[in-house]
């Protein structure tokens, strides 16, 4: 599921959330953007979890970091600049436009959704992070950190940052639905390459994937650790500069922005098991060069005979 990727200034608008049963298959969206000959254009491409690629559809530009989720309902929802300032809003999972769901005075960033249907929106550069009820209304606001990801007790993570250089301490941090801090689950003091996290995810067992810095490598990597913070065996042959991070269906690891041993940057979208195994690359063959490279993953949380409103 979705890297992925920092008052209540919002306003918002309540949508229906009835479901209704729809034949959906377990579906991956991954944000692009391309030159077109009207310019600079951005698109969101749907493979099967398989890796078939189904549709194309363009959307906005985002603002900040990119936001991109899913719900329980399969909406997709993205984050960009509405009417004079910013906001979220709601895709059919085929690409149908369903209008504003939230809007903010200011640039939000990642969006994660939780297995209620409730979304979390991160606002760019500040790492707070606000909760919204699946209707749209404003639940709570609450800091945590500059990255966040989503486990399936609806627990939130978040990367937070004390300082830098050889003595700064990184943490990846526990949240309780309502907000409530549980403490550093991960810790890591110094580093190099700006030290810290990137972007993280966590799957199915509690396990968390997480862009960071190996002392033994010159480039990030993609680290693995337990649910209660130990390091584990996790070997892939890439390293990542910003990689958007995500857990598939069947606990399958996917990412973007990944950097080979040639140092080449490798377009598409990598797929392993949560123990490193190779599984395959999901790609648009029709886009070209650079342009087949995503900056945001997202997976739909719903499978096949659930569906949307």
């Amino acid at each position: 599921m979705s890297t992925s990727v920092r008052s209540n200034g919002l306003a918002s608008l309540q949508i229906s959330t009835k479901a209704k049963s729809v034949e959906l298959n377990d579906r991956v969206f991954g944000y692009r953007s391309g030159r077109t000959e009207t310019g600079q254009s951005h698109f969101i491409d749907t493979f099967s979890a398989s890796g078939k690629r189904l549709n194309t559809f363009a959307v906005p530009a985002p603002r900040g970091a990119v936001g991109l989720a899913c719900t329980e309902t399969g909406r997709l929802l993205w984050s960009t600049r509405i009417d004079g300032g910013f906001g979220v809003i709601r895709y059919t999972s085929e690409g149908q436009y369903l209008g504003v769901f939230v809007q903010s005075n200011y640039a939000l960033g990642e969006l994660v959704t939780d297995q209620d249907g409730n979304l979390y929106t991160r606002q760019a550069g500040t790492g707070l992070t606000r909760k919204f009820a699946a209707d749209g209304r404003f639940l709570v606001g609450f800091y945590a950190g500059s990255a966040i990801t989503i486990d399936h007790q609806g627990n939130l993570y978040g990367t937070v940052d004390y300082g830098w250089g050889p003595n700064g301490v990184h943490e990846i941090r526990k949240y309780s639905p309502t907000g409530k801090d549980l403490g550093a689950v991960v810790t890591s003091v110094g580093g190099g390459y700006q030290g810290g996290f990137g972007n993280i995810t966590i799957d199915s067992q509690g396990n968390i994937f997480a862009q960071a810095f190996d002392p033994a490598k010159t480039r990030p990597q993609i680290c693995k650790y337990s649910p209660s913070g130990e390091r584990l065996p996790f070997e892939i042959p890439f390293s990542c500069l910003y990689a958007p991070l995500g857990i598939a269906p069947g606990d399958v690891l996917i990412a973007s922005q990944l950097v080979g041993e040639d140092g080449a940057l490798s377009p598409g979208i990598h797929r392993f098991s949560t123990e490193g195994k190779d599984l395959g690359v999901m790609l648009n063959l029709e886009a070209a060069g650079y342009y087949k490279n995503y900056a945001g993953l997202t997976v739909s949380p719903y499978t096949s005979g659930s569906g949307e409103a």
